[in-house]
């Protein structure tokens, strides 16, 4: 949605600009170019290591963070109250989440990663 704006920004400097009575020469020629580059220059890698730093958590929790904040919660229970947000959290709901929502993103998945699911708690109950 941001990179919409950047573009109608640039947009609106180029119809516009004349008759706001925008500066048009030397280097201003090059504003409405910095305003449709910015979203790939900025916005772009800022995403993609928002997305890498996700997937890196969701791959050490084995897809247990919650889904509001996006908290660790693989060292509590199955279900209950993320102590970071405050909101609710049940791992197999969580799970499926993640896997509907983004999840897929997951590929390549490190050697030897296997997804929580609800058989691990019930193979190997906690102490």
């Amino acid at each position: 949605m941001t990179a919409v704006g950047f573009a109608l920004a640039a947009l609106a400097w180029l119809v516009l600009g004349k008759r706001l009575g925008l500066p048009g020469g030397g280097a201003y020629r090059l504003v409405p170019i910095a305003l449709g580059l910015t979203p790939f220059v900025v916005l772009l890698p800022f995403w993609h290591w928002r997305v890498r730093r996700l997937r890196r958590a969701l791959f050490a929790s084995r897809f247990r963070l919650c889904t509001h904040c996006g908290y660790d919660v693989s060292t509590l229970s199955l279900a209950g109250t993320c102590p970071e947000c405050g909101q609710p959290y049940d791992a197999a709901r969580d799970v499926a989440i993640w896997a509907e929502q983004g999840a897929p993103y997951t590929e390549p998945r490190p050697p030897g990663f296997v997804p929580w699911s609800a058989s691990d708690e019930e193979e190997s109950p906690r102490p």
